[in-house]
């Protein structure tokens, strides 16, 4: 995840549509995993550690479209 430039809260967001975690809180929240956190998705290690641990285990990968858009592979 350390030369990941996708943010963490698209990736995410992009494993929840898939079904493959299943942790939500309200739109306002700054970090999913944790309800009412003053942290955000981006310096979570909780939300790190998950999210290296998947792309490890090879569930995803990021990948970059035509565009220079990158995109979550499952």
């Amino acid at each position: 995840m350390k030369d990941i430039v996708t943010s963490r809260r698209f990736i995410f967001k992009a494993l929840q549509e898939a079904g493959m975690v299943s942790f939500d809180g309200p739109k306002g929240d700054f970090c999913l995993m944790h309800l009412g956190a003053s942290h955000d998705m981006e310096t979570c290690s909780t939300v790190e550690e998950l999210l290296q641990q998947l792309m490890d285990q090879g569930w995803f990968e990021i990948g970059e479209g035509n565009k220079g858009e990158q995109h979550v592979c499952m």
